[in-house]
Order: C-alpha cells, then sequence, then structure tokens
C-alpha cells in the first residue's frame, strides 16, 4: 500500500511538476504565448508528455499497482468538480475556466494545478506504464526462444526441414531407389544425425558389394 501510494505521487505531482517546469521553458525560450499556456490546459499535451516521462523513466519498478495510481486523483478531481459546481452562481464557463479553461485567473489556476492536472497525468502514466510492461514481456519472450548462438535459431530449422523433405522422399519412394545411403562409394557409418533418418532402413542394397581388406 506504501508503494501504491509513493507511486500515485510520482505519476500525479511529479509528472505535473515535470509538465510545470516543460511550459516555463517554452515560455523563456518563445516569450508568452497563448497556445504555450494551452498546451497545459485544455489539451493537456505537457502533461500527457509528463505521466509518459515518469512511466518510462521508472521502467523496471512498475508494477501491476502501476494501472491504477490514477483512482487517487481521480477521486480528487470529484471532490474538487463537486465543490466548484456547489459554489454560488456558478456557471458552466466559471466551472471551464476553473478547472481545464485558460483563463483560471479567478481560482490562481490551482484547481488545474492540483487537480485537473495530476489526474491527467496520472492517466496517462497508466497507460504508459502498461505499454512499458507490454514491450518488456515482448523482448523478454523472444530472448526466451532464441537459443544460445545467434545462427541456431537458423540451424534447427534448416534440421527440421531436412527430416520433413526426407519423411516425404520416403513416402514417394517406398523402393528405397532414392535412399541417402543407397551409393555404393560410401560404406555403412554413423552419421551425425541419425534421428533424420528414422524409421530408415540403413542396410546398404543387395546390388553394392564393398571391398574390404
Amino acid at each position: 500500500m506504501r508503494s501504491y501510494l509513493l507511486e500515485s505521487v510520482v505519476a500525479a505531482y511529479v509528472s505535473t511538476l515535470l509538465a510545470y517546469i516543460a511550459q516555463s521553458g517554452l515560455g523563456i525560450l518563445l516569450g508568452t504565448r497563448h497556445w504555450i499556456k494551452a498546451l497545459m490546459a485544455p489539451t493537456f499535451l505537457l502533461p500527457v508528455a509528463g505521466g509518459a516521462l515518469a512511466a518510462y523513466v521508472m521502467g523496471k519498478r512498475l508494477s501491476k499497482g502501476s494501472y491504477f495510481v490514477w483512482c487517487i486523483p481521480l477521486a480528487l478531481l470529484c471532490w474538487a468538480f463537486l465543490g466548484v459546481i456547489k459554489a454560488p452562481y456558478a456557471t458552466r464557463s466559471e466551472v471551464w475556466d476553473t478547472m481545464i479553461g485558460t483563463d483560471c485567473s479567478s481560482s490562481e489556476c490551482l484547481y488545474e494545478a492540483f487537480f485537473s492536472v495530476p489526474f491527467v497525468c496520472s492517466f496517462s502514466y497508466s497507460v504508459s506504464a502498461a505499454a512499458v510492461q507490454a514491450i518488456r514481456r515482448a523482448h523478454a519472450m523472444s530472448a526466451q526462444e532464441e537459443p544460445d548462438s545467434p545462427r541456431g535459431g537458423r540451424v534447427d530449422s534448416l534440421m527440421v526441414r531436412v527430416s520433413d523433405a526426407l519423411m516425404l522422399l520416403k513416402e514417394l519412394d517406398p523402393r528405397g531407389l532414392a535412399h541417402p545411403l543407397s551409393s555404393c562409394a560410401r560404406p555403412r557409418q554413423r552419421m551425425p544425425h541419425p534421428w533424420l533418418f528414422h524409421g530408415w532402413d540403413t542396410t546398404p542394397p543387395p546390388s553394392c558389394s564393398f571391398i574390404t581388406t
């Protein structure tokens, strides 16, 4: 439970801090622009990027609880939203500006900073955590399927294909005319891969005669 609470704080408020730092940096480089403020709300592009970056940095520390770090910020957002709409003489435009609008000067943008943006950051964190863990599982599965040598997979696949071809040849040539050991120039010997010729009669045909000393 403690780790879940700590991760919720990271997902919600550390990501929010990263988003505001990015917004401040853009403001310093490009000056005061209305669209820079819109990146925070209502588009929430910077919060989404902040949550994704936090999930990527967490990396191996992610767990199944990472999928649900947005629950606490959502509860806080609902509590704040109910408080705003129950305020006397609250209009739709005031609720919009207070929660997700760009003209939030009446509340000093505190509702956005402590409720709206943290929820978006935490939700982006959860989605990004699921994507990061899915990629890690895919890499782990591919690593397990690969043999020790880099070319071992190709060799095994080739051996299986050769074995299948030999079994098909046996079915098409039951008399053994195309037997892999029917050449009189090769004496009977142990094959390096006897499992390839499983089911074959490895005795040379009667027509062959070998000279022995």
